[in-house]
């Protein structure tokens, strides 16, 4: 997998994690729910990435990192459109979990395939990239989440 598509799925995927962050309020306010409960949408996505990639070391080295990225995109994908049509509190938080298991098979396959593909004495070059798009991911994330929410109309 190229370097700068690498890059794009880390940040895009490490903006999914932390888009709905600024729209807290909004989802109290639309779905009745209180603040400790609108805060399990980042809670609920955090906590399997605490775990989960040691589950999926094992799991990359029986499939191709490559199969186990676009596996976990394509169901990164049709979570975020069923997160973006939701008509439940109860399903946007199932959903949220999901992402949380999903989040870090892209993040721990793509981290494999670039220690695979990269030569040694470019390798922490490329992880440094690696990492810089995990923190640019969660900045426009939220960013974005943020812009939008103040100014487009949410119907």
């Amino acid at each position: 997998m190229r370097l700068y598509l690498t890059l794009i799925i880390t940040a895009m995927t490490t903006a999914v994690l932390y888009a709905p962050q600024p729209l807290l309020p909004v989802f109290a306010a639309d779905f009745g729910a209180g603040k400790s409960s609108t805060a399990l949408l980042v809670s609920l996505t955090l906590a399997p990435l605490a775990v989960a990639p040691l589950l999926y070391g094992y799991v990359v080295e029986l499939l191709s990192p490559v199969r186990i990225i676009r596996i976990s995109i394509l169901i990164l994908a049709l979570s975020e459109a069923v997160f973006a049509f939701c008509w439940s509190f109860p399903v946007l938080l199932a959903v949220r979990v999901v992402q949380g298991f999903t989040i870090p098979a892209i993040l721990t396959s793509l981290m494999t395939n670039i220690s695979v593909q990269t030569p040694a004495n470019r390798l922490q070059r490329i992880m440094d990239l690696y990492i810089a798009a995990t923190i640019t991911g969660g900045v426009l994330g939220r960013l974005s989440a943020g812009i939008f929410s103040s100014y487009l109309v949410l119907w």
